[in-house]
């Protein structure tokens, strides 16, 4: 009896969990990024004298910019990685396909 009233229990939760972050994940990551640029908007409306608005319109053209900047060298890394050791590979393989004399 008791086992069942957790296993249900667990399970009504984990159900509610699940609608609830399907809908709740933008505001999630809305407040993160309030709570990760706040200290940079208050920097630059402070020691800029911007009014808030600009300053936060800044700050976030400044963290999409970064964002995207680390975005496009992680993928420019990967692919040349993978232009490298594929042409490692291919070399291999060549070598290998070779018979023997």
């Amino acid at each position: 009896m008791r086992a069942g009233m957790v296993l249900g229990i667990f399970i009504s939760c984990y159900v509610t969990g699940k609608i609830v972050l399907t809908y709740a994940y933008p505001f999630i990551i809305a407040l993160f990024l309030a709570f990760l640029l706040h200290p940079v908007v208050s920097f630059i409306q402070t020691r800029l004298k911007l009014p808030r608005p600009l300053a936060t319109i800044l700050a976030m053209t400044i963290f999409i910019v970064s964002s995207l900047a680390l975005i496009m060298t992680i993928i420019a890394e990967i692919t040349q990685g993978m232009f490298f050791f594929g042409g490692q590979n291919a070399l291999i393989l060549r070598v290998r396909s070779r018979p023997f004399q």
